[in-house]
Order: structure tokens, then sequence, then C-alpha cells
């Protein structure tokens, strides 16, 4: 979590990355039925150390995430660790008489994992500071008759039969977490939607080239309104293709009632209603959110 570390001495974190690395090296050695995938393994023995909580770093430290990848103190923190989790991995394997992992540092997606810290999944942006949240609920779950007496707004899911959707305005923990390091949030932080296409794609050959030696998971997500011309795309990608293994577009146009809508900071302010000032998936109990 390198949220986390973001104001503790580098060597803490760095020590977190070497324990890592020891804990998958050890998990090479766990059950595997199938003989070949066993053989595989005994072989190669790759692992994949990665982290989360990079906005949040980058954040807490008077950063904005769309400049990260021009900042030379994020790119000396990825080689650090890399190099930290590569010596790791040959002293390690070394002393257990194994084969050094053919690859030992990657990005998974860990969009649920990141809920128990409380942090930004990944390496990626986070969605948005302020926004809403819309969870479908069940027309027969009896939590629903309770947001309704709480005063949430709720409305008929028209995609799917016997379902409402109950709106959550919420304020994404990492806002008061800049507040209280002494920065101004609505100057620091951005959402996934504020950064441009060509920042997104610099930031993901960052993270290729300075930590990454598996594939990663990234994500850009964008408004259909702030998508750059197919000419521009086609360029902006051909000219990171070199330095990327694969990146995934999500226009966000694919369906009613997104997951996630952003409002700004005035808009949040305004509401008058109900407010979560925590991960939203807390008070959502029974409730499933939409996909």
């Amino acid at each position: 979590n390198l949220e986390a570390f973001a104001r503790k001495p580098k060597s803490e974190m760095y020590e977190a990355f070497r324990l890592m690395t020891r804990w998958l090296i050890r998990a090479t050695f766990g059950d595997i039925p199938q003989a070949r995938q066993r053989e595989v393994v005994n072989k190669n023995r790759r692992i994949g150390v990665g982290f989360f909580g990079y906005h949040g770093y980058v954040a807490l430290r008077g950063g904005k995430y769309s400049t990260s990848w021009k900042d030379d103190s994020n790119k000396t923190m990825l080689m650090s660790a890399k190099g930290v989790v590569q010596a790791e991995a040959l002293s390690y394997s070394s002393a257990l008489g194994i084969p050094c992992p053919v690859a030992n540092t990657a990005l998974a997606p860990t969009g649920t994992i990141v809920l128990m810290p409380g942090t930004t999944s990944s390496g990626q942006c986070m969605m948005t500071p302020w926004g809403k949240r819309l969870v479908r609920y069940s027309v027969d779950d009896p939590e629903l008759k309770v947001k309704r007496s709480e005063g949430y707004e709720v409305f008929p899911d028209e995609d799917a039969k016997n379902t409402d959707i109950v709106v959550y305005w919420f304020e994404d923990p990492l806002v008061a977490k800049v507040r209280a390091a002494g920065w101004d949030p609505a100057e620091i932080l951005e959402g996934q939607y504020d950064i441009s296409f060509s920042d997104s794609l610099n930031v993901q050959k960052m993270f290729q080239e300075f930590y990454a030696d598996n594939a990663i998971s990234f994500t850009i997500n964008m408004l259909p309104e702030r998508m750059p011309s197919e000419e521009d795309m086609e360029r902006l990608i051909f000219e990171a293709l070199p330095s990327l293994k694969g990146t995934t577009v999500f226009p966000e146009k694919s369906r009613k009632n997104s997951p996630i809508q952003p409002v700004t900071k005035a808009q949040f302010d305004a509401y008058e209603g109900r407010k979560e000032i925590i991960q939203v998936e807390d008070e959502c109990k029974n409730g499933c959110p939409v996909r």
C-alpha cells in the first residue's frame, strides 16, 4: 500500500516490498494438482510483487496524478522498489535452492482489495473525489425500505426487473487525508475523467519502464466528449506501443446509470441530502454495486 508510506521513510516501504517478495516465492511451493503446471512453476517461479495506493502516495506528497510521470522522484521510487524486489528474489531463491523467478514485478487489478485500506486501486487515478455511487437492490430487499426511510434517493432500474437503484452521494476517503496533510483537495485531486489520454498513457509507460517486468492491468476511463480524435488517438497509441504490453480504453457510454458519477465539490457541498464520507461499500450491506 504505497499510500501508507507516503509520509514515512522510504526504507520502511522498501522493507514491505522485500517481505512481499519472500512471501510470494514461498507461495510458489503451494499445492498444484496438475503435474504439468507444477513442472512449469518449479522451473519459472514467476512472481508478481505489485502495489496499490499510487494516487494516494502522490497526493499525500503534494503531487497531481496527471503530472506524476514527469516527477523524477516517482521514477526513482519505482526503480528502487523494483531493485529491492529483484535483489531479494535472487537472494531468497538461492537460499532455497530454486531457480530465480523469471519475472518479479507486476500491477494487478486490485479494485476489491483496496476497499479494506480505503485507498486507490493499483496504479490507477481515483475515480472521482466527489460523486454519486449508484447501487442496485432487489425490490424485496428489506434494506431498501431502510434506505428510503433514511432519505436516500431511490428510483427504478429501467434495465432490470424488480430492481431499484439507491443513490449515495460520497466523498472519497483520500479527500480528508489530503486535507489533513495540509493540501487543498480541490487543487491536488483529480478524477479519472479529468486525466488526458496522453497523460494516462505516460503514467502507464512510467510503470512499465521503471517497475513492472510482467504485464500490468491499466484502464483509461474517458468521457466521450474528452476523447481525442481517431487520428490523435491512433498517433498517441502508436507512440506509446513500444513501451506498453497492452492497455485498455473504456469510453463512459456503454450503459445507463453507471456505478460512479462524478460531481464537483460545489455540487457536493450544495447537496442537502445525506452524504457518505467513507467507502460506500461499507454501507451497502445486502445491496450489490452496479457492475
